[in-house]
């Protein structure tokens, strides 16, 4: 007699859901949750949740959108479940995220259907995910429809708006009126505004305004504004000053109990290292980790970069090690850092030891990093090296400048090499990458060199058409 088959709990299958990684897979234990299937499954909320989060993430709005349709269709319409708002405001934020303001924009209008009240909250989900699409004429748009009262989060959002399209004018005046509307300003009101002016080199303003959130609003400082502060400081060329506050927002970090964060450590790194500063930028690395402030990516970026700009390249490996050694890993900016001031400095063999390095690594490269490889092995003069990697690079889907093609088939041109000339153009022409001066600085040699159609053919001219 063959086994029973067990079926799986609502509660199981929520369970595996949250556990599946692959939002493929998830999908599918979410469509299919016993075999055979049964009429009816009892789907928790939960699970409902959670795989519109993992859609959403993944950017599958097209199997998330089908998701919701059940949910509508096989849960509203019969009363056994209704989301909360909370559920719609995901989804309205991941469709901000993936650039698809007119489908967050329904959403929000659906919600009554799904039998539930919109409130301020979704409104503020809608009017953030506009502004991360920089739909700016939908947020007036929308502004105008509202039949809600804003909330701190609303102005905030508006706020920084308005500092993203470099009208601090008009961010002032929503703060203004907020305060007038008796609706508190918090730290995230400030850090917009704070961040705004310190961009703009009014770092008198900004401090001026830190020290009306301290007295006026009794508004703390958080991390962010303090980063701001010191990034402003140091543009302003006053390190010294910018010192000094990084201890004061330190001391208040520990003050609070609150964690403490490397971002100030790291533009301060970057701003000594610029200002040939070195010892007191690698005296504030060996700091930051004393008093347990771990050096993040950005923060050993920012040294590396300075030990580069400094062609101290030994230095900048040792602490390419060091990440390692500390569990940091290394990103392609890292690298790519490292490989343009290798080029930079004609030190290529190294550069490409590093490029081939970055796979064992755990770092493969990008097209940035190819396309400087390739540029920098051209303007050393080491055409087969360049042209190596060029075949390299297009195989791997990438595609390089075309003012690269050009540099690169022109030189060979002057070097008189037609060999490497046309394998070049065959190489350009497979990734569809020949531009029309590339083509016809090797036409003015290649023509009439050839001797034969079958040389020509070589060329591969219908990929190039």
């Amino acid at each position: 007699m063959a086994a029973a088959i067990r079926k799986l709990s609502p509660f199981r299958l929520t369970h595996l859901i949250r556990q599946e990684k692959n939002p493929v897979v998830a999908l599918q234990l979410f469509r299919s949750p016993n075999s055979p299937p049964m009429k009816f499954f009892p789907y928790s909320f939960q699970s409902y949740d959670i795989i519109i989060c993992k859609l959403g993430r993944a950017k599958m709005f097209r199997e998330m959108e089908q998701i919701l349709r059940q949910l509508m269709t096989q849960e509203i319409e019969t009363n056994r479940l209704v989301p909360k708002e909370i559920f719609f405001c995901q989804v309205i934020s991941f469709y901000g995220r993936g650039r698809l303001p007119d489908l967050a924009r329904t959403m929000y209008d659906l919600i009554p259907s799904y039998q539930c009240r919109k409130t301020i909250k979704s409104f503020n989900s809608l009017l953030n995910s506009l502004l991360i699409c920089r739909e700016f004429r939908g947020i007036e748009r929308l502004c105008r429809e509202m039949d809600l009262f804003p909330d701190a989060c609303t102005y905030n959002i508006l706020i920084k708006g308005y500092c993203s399209v470099g009208s601090f004018e008009g961010a002032r005046k929503l703060f203004d009126e907020m305060c007038r509307r008796r609706i508190s300003p918090n730290v995230v009101t400030f850090v917009s505004l704070i961040s705004f002016l310190c961009l703009n080199s009014r770092v008198d303003d900004a401090f001026e305004l830190k020290n009306a959130m301290i007295k006026v609003h009794n508004v703390s400082p958080n991390i962010f504004v303090y980063t701001s502060l010191v990034k402003g400081l140091c543009d302003a060329g006053k390190l010294d000053a910018a010192v000094k506050l990084k201890d004061l927002a330190m001391a208040e970090s520990i003050k609070k109990n609150s964690e403490l964060d490397s971002a100030v450590y790291t533009t301060l790194i970057r701003s000594l290292f610029r200002s040939r500063r070195r010892d007191e930028a690698i005296a504030l690395l060996d700091d930051m980790q004393k008093i347990g402030v771990k050096p993040d990516t950005h923060t050993y970026n920012a040294v590396i970069s300075g030990f580069c700009d400094e062609k101290d390249f030994t230095a900048a490996l040792t602490v390419l090690e060091e990440m390692s050694a500390k569990g940091c890993k290394a990103d392609v900016l890292t690298y790519n850092v490292m490989i343009t001031s290798f080029c930079n400095s004609s030190s290529w063999v190294e550069a490409i030891d590093l490029f081939e390095d970055m796979p064992r690594r755990g770092c493969p490269p990008n097209v940035v990093t190819y396309r400087i490889l390739v540029d920098g092995l051209l303007n050393a003069s080491q055409l087969k090296d360049a042209a190596f990697f060029l075949e390299e690079m297009i195989f791997k889907g990438f595609k390089p400048h075309p003012e690269t093609s050009y540099k690169l088939v022109n030189r060979l041109k002057e070097e008189g090499d037609v060999g490497l000339m046309s394998a070049v153009i065959g190489i350009l022409a497979k990734g569809r990458c020949v531009d029309c001066d590339a083509w016809r600085a090797a036409v003015e040699v290649l023509v009439p060199t050839t001797t034969s159609d079958s040389q020509f053919a070589d060329l591969d001219l219908l990929a190039i058409i």
